[in-house]
């Protein structure tokens, strides 16, 4: 039996992308080519040592966002025609390369699998741009990966068939935070002194930027100072709107808060695993990693309801859902979790790690390979 070479292109590998492409490597159903654009993003400065992890080729060594639409249509059109893949997996469509990839593909009878992690709620919708996509999803595309239920709906929405939608769920390396969180909590007061943290703070890490919503997290939170809350928070992450946070947390004379520069992942089990909860209060968000690493170090969670992840990993046994324009309820949910029991919290902190172990870089590679081979072998009996 033919062994299948399967082209795997994103913008940019990032450290749960390197720990997803390493399960697939198990598999010897299929020759997996793991490609990114480009070396960086500003957006994510992550840190990757690509030359202990994976087998990666990198087109464009600088940043995404200086690469011209020209540049990057040209390297991935020579870089196609030169690895003449079986089955082409891109990320979304949005982009200019990816959609003339797909079409490249298309043309010369390749299998195509399109990963897709947008949300029908994220934006407003126009019937014409609606009614468009629709007409070319199922010609361009042999099978879907989606990271979860609100993504596959959308999908659905569009008419796509749904037996040819594999529901992956977006995953990250559990095993290093679960590791790593083990290692922090055997030392707490070592880690907690070194890193300057209190006692007791809820957590937020990523961009600061608009659609993250810290305003609201910070009027919020301010609210709940006033009702007699004590939890400190902690921001970690920089962004458009990281002065402005800080600005106006001095001139509200809040106390409390403290804000960290980004890290990078591997710097952020200590914080995670010394916190109390993890907060995220995205108006716009497709998943939310940071809820897979925070509940692999056992956090409770407490997730805007705009996010993708809710329906599969909050739920009230580890975590609260909120309306992302209600700082009364935010408030609210913040004063009940650092009044509550240290018995249930520990009983949310365990529900966690249980329920993020089904979402693991094993069942994404698993469905990598499943949908993979279903859209070659459609292909072939065309």
């Amino acid at each position: 039996m033919k062994t299948i070479k399967v082209l795997i292109a994103f913008i940019n590998y990032g450290p749960y992308h390197i720990a997803r492409a390493k399960e697939l490597l198990k598999y010897k159903e299929i020759n997996p080519i793991f490609l990114e654009l480009s070396s960086s993003t500003l957006a994510h400065p992550w840190s990757v040592r690509r030359e202990d992890s994976i087998p990666l080729i990198t087109l464009l060594n600088r940043p995404y966002e200086r690469i011209t639409k020209k540049e990057s249509w040209e390297m991935m059109k020579q870089k196609l025609e030169e690895l003449d893949p079986d089955v082409f997996i891109g990320a979304g469509f949005g982009e200019p390369w990816i959609r003339k990839s797909f079409m490249l593909m298309k043309l010369k009878k390749k299998a195509t699998v399109l990963f897709f992690s947008t949300l029908k709620t994220d934006r407003k919708r126009f019937w014409i741009k609606e009614n468009f996509k629709k007409m070319f999803m199922n010609f361009l595309f042999d099978a879907a990966l989606v990271g979860g239920k609100k993504h596959k709906d959308y999908l659905v929405d569009l008419g796509y068939p749904e037996n040819k939608i594999w529901e992956y769920g977006e995953v990250v390396d559990n095993s290093f935070f679960v590791k790593q969180s083990i290692q922090v909590k055997a030392n707490e007061d070592v880690w907690r002194q070194k890193l300057s943290l209190p006692k007791n703070y809820f957590l937020y890490i990523g961009r600061m930027d608009p659609e993250k919503n810290l305003s609201f997290l910070l009027n919020a939170y301010k609210k709940y100072q006033l009702s007699g809350g004590m939890w400190d928070l902690i921001l970690i992450g920089k962004g458009k709107e990281k002065e402005k946070l800080m600005d106006f947390v001095i001139s509200q004379k809040l106390y409390n808060i403290h804000f960290f520069d980004y890290l990078p992942t591997e710097l952020l089990p200590p914080y995670y695993a010394l916190a109390k909860a993890f907060i995220l209060p995205s108006l716009i968000e497709p998943w939310g990693l940071v809820v897979n690493e925070a509940m692999a170090c056992g956090l409770p969670v407490i997730v805007s309801k705009n996010c993708g992840c809710v329906s599969e990993l909050v739920s009230k046994e580890n975590g609260f859902i909120f309306d992302p324009h209600n700082s009364e309820e935010l408030a609210l949910i913040l004063l009940k979790i650092s009044q509550m029991d240290k018995k249930l919290l520990a009983s949310m902190s365990e529900c966690s790690q249980k329920k993020i172990e089904l979402y693991s870089p094993q069942n994404w590679a698993k469905s990598i390979v499943e949908s993979s081979l279903f859209a070659w072998n459609s292909k072939k009996t065309f």
